[in-house]
């Protein structure tokens, strides 16, 4: 399709009523459709509710079981809600998760969270691809751009909102999200995929998966994208394009039905443009910094699983991972080692133990920026952990008890213990009451023990803030007795199936906080030798507490094969403040940027002539703690499928807007500044032989 018809729709205007009436239009066409019970060509809108529930996910208790039995808020977004979605990135996907807060700050960079605390930078929440974890040590976060995966190859996506940390450690405070991809027994064959759109100018994607004999398989793997920058308030375009070439390639082995090996090898390298605020001690005291940069990175994955009995299994895992980055911040490079050995056993009938250890090495190296340094420059540390869980069916078929925890120990804070209790209760097959009570911890990155960054000046004579006559540069840096963060949660749920085609499934939680980041307020001085500012040091400490609740609301209704229909909806409340008990002056506000109310509703039909139809309605809450409004917007997708081995579709994002502002960017952010997310739409082809 051509690029300029697709822009020239992209950009018009269709607030207010035209926006409504396409998105009116779309749900006519869905409803009627579904009501008219069409549809030919088979995937997960065949299957039942309860089939849909019995997916099996391994994230709640690193072993397999049933949606409907774990004791946790789980959602499983599997290969074909990617695909009928219209999702073109991973953090795309995560909008439809309840309880996740997904925003899109630039052109390439996105905050996800759940359960608040959300920013570009947010250090809470565990992200692993095929059990590789991804989060960055230097911050605690995840680059999202990064983790541009080939989203064909991808089975499921298993999201758990709560802390996981007793099985998964540091940093699984308010969830994770484990991405899994396909067996290559399932990616055999050629699959090509191309297209073009409005602000993602060309994607293509190629994958070729071959036998060798019965117990080997194989794929490899290229994808390549280039994307637009956003744009301004005023919708003049900002310069954040950004580009990626990714390619790999996987080998599973089966040396018996009981024992399998798993080889992958995974690199990328890209381009991004950046658009940044840098402060200056000269009028007009901060200025818009436009900048490139590149990132590159290589992973090499091992993994041997042994069943010895339907009761027993180990897995031994090793992934070596190495990343370079050049940006308007950091210049830095980083190899990580990890050994993971985990292994399921039964003492007796109706207990069943799982135990690890986890042992992982980190080197890196940092240059400085104009705006930051890091001191010292190059450093290695090591994290050892242990975790054992034990669950007893106490009740066969009806109750299960489970408690476990995990001790770990960093460089930085020592040995850290994070237990979990819980329990899930089964009293019919259509109904599950779950409850649990952890304690989680969020290990330091370096950026809060060795960093120091300059974020802002303050004008002078600019009133409160500064009445002298000189202007007030205010930096941030590390402190080496800044301590892991906690968290204490207790959650509770509730999974119903009031009818065969019916699922409703209820999460609650409370969480409480302690040993929260935030600056210290340290007097100001003028810089010795340099008359031209006063200086203000801002050192980084442990001296918030937190408070948060909410409930998460997920209800899917397939009302007939081949018309399905899914809603969510998030309640969430957060309240910092400063814990007075440790004497600090500590900057007002806390760590906030979590709109109180989201929601979202999917209609999906297959229409008549092998054609699928999917929209999505999205809600997402003001943020008022960083001035952004709320927004409703829309997602279409329309595809033609005549066979498994061919499909044309047409997908548009963000419909109800020419443009809108997801975030804002903080204190936080250091210098990146936000853009707002255009109008898209996205033209492309597979081929499947």
């Amino acid at each position: 399709m051509d690029r300029a018809l697709l822009g020239h729709f992209a950009n018009q205007d269709y607030r207010g009523r035209h926006g409504l009436n396409v998105v009116a239009l779309l749900i006519a066409m869905a409803t009627s459709a579904g009501a008219a019970g069409f549809g030919t060509v088979s995937s997960l809108m065949d299957l039942s509710i309860e089939e849909l529930l019995e997916v099996e996910v391994v994230s709640a208790s690193r072993k397999r079981e049933s949606r409907t039995q774990a004791s946790a808020a789980v959602h499983v977004l599997t290969s074909d809600d990617i695909r009928r979605s219209g999702a073109r990135s991973i953090p795309d996907a995560l909008r439809l998760v309840p309880g996740v807060q997904v925003a899109r700050t630039q052109s390439s960079q996105w905050a996800v969270t759940a359960r608040g605390f959300n920013s570009r930078t947010a250090n809470k929440l565990l992200v692993l691809v095929d059990g590789r974890t991804v989060y960055s040590s230097f911050f605690s976060g995840v680059m999202w751009e990064v983790n541009d995966l080939i989203l064909e190859d991808i089975d499921r996506i298993e999201v758990i909102r709560g802390p996981g940390a007793a099985l998964w450690g540091s940093n699984t405070v308010n969830g994770i999200i484990n991405i899994i991809t396909k067996h290559t027994d399932d990616t055999q064959g050629v699959l090509v995929t191309g297209g073009a759109g409005s602000e993602e100018f060309g994607a293509v994607t190629a994958r070729y998966g071959w036998r060798n004999g019965v117990n080997a398989s194989y794929r490899a793997y290229a994808k390549y994208s280039d994307r637009d920058g956003a744009v301004d308030a005023a919708e003049i375009a900002t310069p954040d394009a950004w580009d990626i070439l990714r390619a790999g390639f996987r080998l599973d082995l089966s040396v018996s039905d009981r024992e399998r090996f798993q080889i992958s090898l995974d690199g990328h390298t890209g381009h991004l443009d950046q658009l940044a605020n840098i402060p200056t001690l000269t009028p007009p005291y901060q200025i818009p910094y436009n900048t490139s940069g590149d990132f590159s990175g290589a992973s090499l994955l091992g993994r041997w699983e042994k069943e010895m009995s339907d009761e027993s299994d180990i897995q031994v895992q090793f992934y070596y991972d190495r990343s370079e980055r050049d940006d308007s911040l950091w210049i830095e490079t980083r190899d990580v080692f990890d050994l993971d050995v985990t292994q399921r056993f039964s003492p007796e009938p109706r207990s069943e133990v799982v135990w690890g250890v986890n042992v992982r090495y980190t080197g890196e190296i940092v240059e400085d920026s104009p705006v930051a340094k890091l001191e010292p420059k190059a450093a290695g540390y090591n994290l050892f952990s242990v975790f054992i869980e034990d669950e007893t069916a106490v009740v066969k078929d009806h109750l299960w008890v489970s408690a476990g925890v995990k001790l770990e120990r960093n460089e930085y804070t020592n040995m850290v213990v994070q237990p979990s209790a819980r329990f899930t209760l089964m009293p019919t097959p259509r109904h599950t009451l779950w409850g649990a009570i952890s304690r989680a911890a969020r290990m330091p990155g370096r950026v809060e023990r060795d960093a120091e960054l300059l974020f802002l000046t303050i004008p002078p004579n600019s009133g409160l803030l500064n009445p002298s006559d000189l202007p007030v540069a205010m930096s941030v840096h590390g402190n080496e007795r800044f301590e892991s963060e906690h968290v204490t949660a207790t959650e509770f749920g509730y999974r119903v199936l009031p009818t065969g085609n019916v699922s409703v499934d209820l999460a609650t939680f409370y969480n409480r906080y302690s040993d929260l980041r935030t600056a210290d307020v340290a007097p100001g001085y003028t810089v010795e030798g340099d008359p031209t500012h006063t200086h203000v040091d801002l050192p980084l400490v442990n001296a918030l507490t937190g408070t948060s609740y909410g409930a998460e609301l997920a209800v899917d209704w397939v009302v007939r094969s081949g018309f399905r229909l899914r809603g969510a909806y998030t309640y969430f409340h957060l309240e910092t403040s400063r814990d007075l008990r440790l004497g600090q002056m500590s900057a007002p506000g806390g760590q906030i940027h979590d709109p109180e109310h989201q929601g979202s509703m999917w209609v999906s039909a297959d229409l008549p002539m092998s054609t699928e139809c999917d929209l999505v309605a999205r809600y997402v809450g003001e943020i008022d703690e960083i001035g952004v409004d709320s927004y409703l917007t829309a997602d279409a997708r329309l595809g033609w499928r005549p066979t498994d081995r061919y499909e044309v579709f047409v997908i548009g994002r963000d419909l109800l807007q020419s443009s809108h502002e997801e975030f804002a960017a903080g204190v936080e952010s250091i210098t990146h500044a936000s853009s707002f997310i255009q109008r898209s739409v996205f033209a492309g082809v597979a081929l499947r032989f």
